[in-house]
């Protein structure tokens, strides 16, 4: 402002900046504020012809970060409205983020398709990763899985197969998946394939180690298998010690609906010895 630049991308560019800080630290109603005063700048450059539509631009870019911003933001805003009497307030967060990450994603594309710049490529994959969680939110599994399988082949393409992304990818696919109980085999098999790349990047009581063995636990006890579903369950639980995470307890109580579970399967003893042979 001080150097009159409040109409120029650079500035766009600065906005985009701090509002991606402040969604971070959860200062989600200044991440809305500004990543809205970004788009509006933005745009009527953008379609003011003042930046060259046909080519890309760093520019370019700036707008598609402008809107996955909002995007996010407004998801993350989405979450704090889970009771029953919120739930209205919640959807129309939901549905103005899927507006704002599709358009972002339809530019991106637009770009890639008439530059074939990989840098466009590689924000496409964040945003789809984004953009399957809020479809995911909004029941529309069909989508967000398509959106989270896109986002899982580009990383695979973009950083190699062992890259912290590509097990973030692998974990919200197979979490899609467990949470509509279908592609059981796909679902564990890339479980642990997430479980094998972080252990290898992560400290075991990283948080998002942590929530990986908490889906593994969730899903051995969805298919009966208790034996594991039980470790998973102290493995979880161990690390939210270690870390001091506030959701022990309910890690706790879902471990002792685990343990019960697994005493009702066990024969009961008969309380009558029998002598008879084999057979009869």
């Amino acid at each position: 402002k001080k150097f009159q630049l409040t109409n120029s991308i650079e500035y766009c560019e600065s906005l985009n900046f701090l509002a991606t800080s402040y969604t971070r630290v959860n200062k989600l109603e200044d991440s809305i504020r500004l990543s809205t005063e970004a788009i509006a700048i933005g745009e009527k450059l953008f379609y003011e012809s003042k930046i060259d539509r046909n080519s890309y631009t760093s520019s370019s870019l700036t707008i598609i970060e402008s809107y996955a911003n909002l995007g996010i933001a407004l998801w993350n805003v989405a979450q704090k409205f889970n009771q029953p009497p919120q739930l209205n307030q919640r959807i129309n967060f939901l549905l103005e983020a899927e507006i704002y990450t599709r358009q972002s994603l339809e530019l991106c594309q637009l770009i890639f398709e008439r530059t074939n710049d990989k840098t466009v490529q590689y924000r496409e994959s964040h945003i789809h990763n984004n953009f399957g969680l809020i479809l995911e939110d909004l029941e529309k599994y069909s989508e967000a899985e398509k959106s989270y399988k896109i986002a899982l082949s580009l990383r695979r393409k973009e950083l190699g197969n062992e890259h912290y992304l590509v097990g973030q990818s692998l974990l919200n696919l197979a979490a899609c998946y467990d949470w509509q109980k279908k592609n059981d085999e796909q679902t564990e098999q890339m479980l642990l394939e997430c479980e094998r790349i972080w252990e290898k990047l992560l400290e075991p009581s990283h948080p998002e180690i942590v929530h990986c063995y908490a889906c593994l636990a969730k899903f051995y006890d969805r298919k009966r298998q208790f034996k594991k579903a039980i470790g998973y369950f102290h493995k979880t639980i161990e690390n939210c010690r270690i870390r001091q995470d506030g959701s022990i307890d309910f890690y706790q109580r879902k471990l002792e609906e685990c343990i019960k579970r697994s005493q009702n399967l066990k024969p009961k003893k008969s309380s009558q010895s029998s002598n008879k042979p084999k057979g009869f």
